[in-house]
Formats: structure tokens, C-alpha cells, sequence
């Protein structure tokens, strides 16, 4: 059984998205407008669909906010990730106007298996 299989995988799994996203905010703290020079905004986007994220999605806009860039940038990046298989867009059942974004079992399951071997 690898570090990221069952629950507890998915537990320590958890843990390191919310440490590494706390490290990106103490980054940014300490770096101040030069933060922007350290961004990786798919990476972001996948730690925030992650952690935040459920079966429900998050809202574009939330993603477009924990990578720190704008809009049309986000959607880029989301569209190269919807490619690669890892997110998908949903159409949010509460609000026909806007669009959500959700892991896909797949993207759930290498994120998984990637943050529970952190330590």
C-alpha cells in the first residue's frame, strides 16, 4: 500500500496541501510584491481544488484568487489543466452563470498520492 492509498492517505494528503498553501502565503508575507516571481499558478490551482474542493467544485473566480492571478490567466491555466485530464468544468446548479471547477478522479487520486509522500 503506497503512502496515499485509503483514508489515512487521504488525510496526510490533506495536511500537506494546507502546509504547503500556508507556506505560499508565508512566502508571499515575507517577499511582499516580489512573491509574484515564485508563482505557479496550475500548481496553485490544483493545491486549492484539492484542499478546497470537493464533489461540489470550486467557482473559476476561487481559483483565479489562491493562484494569484487574473482571470484571463486562470482560465488559461484551466483550460491546460482540463487537457491534461486533472480538473473539470461543471456547471454550477445553483447559479446557471457561472461555471465550476472540480478534481477529476484522476487529478484527485495523483494529488493524493503525491501529498501523502510529503513529509
Amino acid at each position: 500500500m503506497s503512502p496515499g492509498d485509503g483514508r489515512g492517505g487521504e488525510e496526510r494528503a490533506l495536511a500537506a496541501a494546507r502546509r504547503l498553501t500556508g507556506q505560499s502565503r508565508s512566502r508571499a508575507a515575507a517577499f511582499g510584491p516580489h512573491a509574484r516571481l515564485f508563482r505557479d499558478p496550475a500548481w496553485d490551482m490544483l493545491l486549492a481544488a484539492f484542499a478546497l474542493g470537493s464533489s461540489t467544485g470550486l467557482p473559476i473566480k476561487s481559483l483565479s484568487v489562491s493562484s494569484g492571478v487574473p482571470m484571463t490567466t486562470a482560465l488559461r491555466y484551466i483550460g491546460l489543466l482540463t487537457r491534461a485530464g486533472l480538473i473539470e468544468r461543471m456547471h454550477n446548479a445553483r447559479d446557471r452563470r457561472s461555471t465550476l471547477v472540480r478534481l477529476t478522479d484522476e487529478g484527485r487520486r495523483r494529488m493524493t498520492d503525491f501529498l501523502g509522500r510529503q513529509d
